[in-house]
């Protein structure tokens, strides 16, 4: 009887798991790359319709865009194995999400623990988004200060890419879960 409750309670933090990817993870990136998928090919449009688009303003708007979608599909994939490698973490943020909206908190004397659950190293984890977001940095200020891109189009197109793929990547390992 005890391997069944066993059973019962991980597939619960699984299901709980799942639910926070597709909660908090998926549906924001399909609304964001949308928008900003919409406002990039915009500022496109209104370079073109100021009879000022070029070829290299075609070539570098699709450069952000795989860029983007570049980084996107990194940053998904390391998502995926934090999700592998320390699941009680993401269930844990869904449970205090579905917590906070459902009842209000009490406070509580800090629990004393012996043994501390598994959380993704900060040196590492910190290092690898603060060097993502600085190549992002430079690769939409590089177009913006030569000129050859409209600022809409050069902010709004690395994320419409960024966006999209994480999108994509996460939709994949949700159907094999």
């Amino acid at each position: 009887m005890a391997k069944l409750i066993t059973a019962k309670r991980r597939e619960n933090k699984a299901d709980r798991t799942k639910t926070y990817v597709q909660t908090f993870i998926m549906v924001p990136s399909v609304l964001m790359g949308m928008v900003s998928l919409i406002v990039g090919y915009g500022g496109i449009v209104f370079t073109f319709m100021q009879d000022t688009l070029t070829g290299l303003a075609l070539l570098d708007s699709t450069g952000l865009l795989f860029f983007g979608a570049l980084l996107g599909w990194g940053h998904a994939r390391y998502q995926y194995h934090l999700f592998l490698t320390y699941p009680e973490y993401y269930a844990g943020h869904f449970q205090l999400l579905t917590q906070g909206a459902r009842r209000k908190r009490r406070k509580k004397a800090p629990r004393q623990h012996t043994l501390q659950d598994p959380q993704p190293q900060p040196i590492m984890h910190y290092g690898i988004y603060a060097v993502g977001a600085i190549m992002l940095i430079i690769a939409i200020v590089y177009p913006i200060t030569t000129g050859r891109l409209n600022v809409y189009a050069a902010i709004f197109l690395p994320f419409a890419g960024y966006f999209n793929a994480k999108f994509l990547v996460w939709r994949r390992r949700v159907r094999q879960m």
